[in-house]
């Protein structure tokens, strides 16, 4: 089968290499991928090539599909409800989060194959849990191509008094939705989130604080040891 290059607001047909450990494995063709953004990573409907040629569809699974200076490789095998939210995206909404709610880069980070992303941004709020115990608060913002994470936006506290600046999160505080569904709407919920998480500092703040007026009995050292 001849394969084409599809472009990023079409669909089309390509033949890449599904590798496991650097090792080939087998030849897919990836039939009607979608590009949900305008950035080269797509989905489409995986099928096994045998070795006679035979086409045979892989069931109840799509292919994440990315092009990059090689040609297309196969990223990942996901669910066929599995929502695709590019990583480039996700960077260029922290870009201007960092304008709109005036942040600053903390640290960003990918794992060695690019398919997770996290990305820490500090803000200019500074608030004093006790004395001398002044906190930075931030937010952290997580995503995959793959499947292995969230889209997530989690608040935190960089605490100054720490030597490595020991970042804490509350699950409370946070928000997550994952890959299935319309990858428009799972944005346009990042958006609301994002903005919702910025208002709660103060509520952090609380917790730190009523954190820091409550006396540590050993039972509750017991339990923290037991982490």
């Amino acid at each position: 089968m001849e394969s084409i290059s599809p472009s990023l607001t079409g669909a089309g047909t390509i033949e890449v290499e599904a590798k496991a450990k650097a090792e080939v494995q087998a030849t897919i063709v990836v039939k009607d991928i979608v590009y949900p953004f305008p950035y080269p990573v797509g989905i489409g409907i995986p099928y096994l090539v045998s070795e006679q040629g035979v086409l045979k569809q892989i069931r109840r699974k799509k292919v994440v599909i990315r092009h990059n200076t090689n040609g297309y490789e196969a990223v990942a095998f996901v669910g066929k409800n599995f929502a695709l939210v590019p990583n480039e995206l996700v960077e260029e909404m922290t870009e201007k989060a960092v304008t709109a709610y005036n942040l600053s880069m903390l640290k960003k980070s990918k794992d060695r194959y690019e398919n997770t992303l996290r990305i820490d941004l500090l803000s200019d709020r500074l608030a004093e849990v006790q004395e001398g115990d002044i906190v930075q608060f931030g937010v952290s913002i997580r995503n995959s191509i793959d499947g292995t994470s969230c889209l997530a936006v989690d608040l935190f506290s960089y605490r100054l008094t720490c030597r490595n600046g020991a970042t804490v999160k509350d699950t409370n505080l946070s928000f997550a939705v994952k890959h299935i569904g319309n990858p428009q709407e799972i944005v346009k919920a990042f958006h609301r989130a994002l903005a919702e998480v910025m208002e709660r500092f103060d509520d952090l703040l609380k917790l730190y604080r009523r954190m820091a007026n409550t006396a540590l009995t050993e039972e509750h050292a017991r339990r923290l040891l037991a982490l």
